[in-house]
C-alpha cells in the first residue's frame, strides 16, 4: 500500500477533526475540489471501515468489496461484509475486515 495514494486513519477522532476543519485545510493546501484530494480510509477495529473519496464500487460480495479510487483499486476482504452506508463519494463497510489492500 502506497502512502502517497491512500491516506489511512487509525484513530476515528482524526477523521472527525478532518471533517470539522476541511474548509481551512482546503484553503491552506489550495485544494479546489474534494475529487483532487487523496482517498481517506478509516478503519474501526476489525468491524467496520469507512472510505471517503472513492470513485465507485467495482465489485461487492460478502467476502470482498472493491472500490475504484484515484490511482488504482482499494480491495477490502473479510467475512460477512455489507455496505451499511453509501453516498456519492463515501461508503461504510461493516463485517469482519481481515485485509485492506491497495492494488
Amino acid at each position: 500500500m502506497s502512502a502517497a495514494n491512500v491516506f489511512v486513519h487509525i484513530r476515528p477522532f482524526q477523521n472527525v477533526l478532518y471533517r470539522m476543519f476541511y474548509k481551512e485545510i482546503q484553503s491552506v493546501l489550495k485544494i479546489e475540489n474534494r475529487e483532487f484530494a487523496l482517498p481517506c480510509v478509516t478503519l474501526y477495529g476489525r468491524c467496520a471501515l469507512s472510505v471517503e473519496g472513492h470513485r465507485g464500487i467495482m465489485f461487492f460480495s460478502p467476502e470482498e468489496v472493491r472500490f475504484r479510487i484515484k490511482g488504482g483499486v482499494l480491495s477490502v476482504s473479510g467475512s460477512g461484509l455489507s455496505l451499511t452506508e453509501t453516498g456519492d463519494k463515501e461508503a461504510v463497510v461493516s463485517g469482519y475486515v481481515s485485509r485492506v489492500e491497495y492494488v
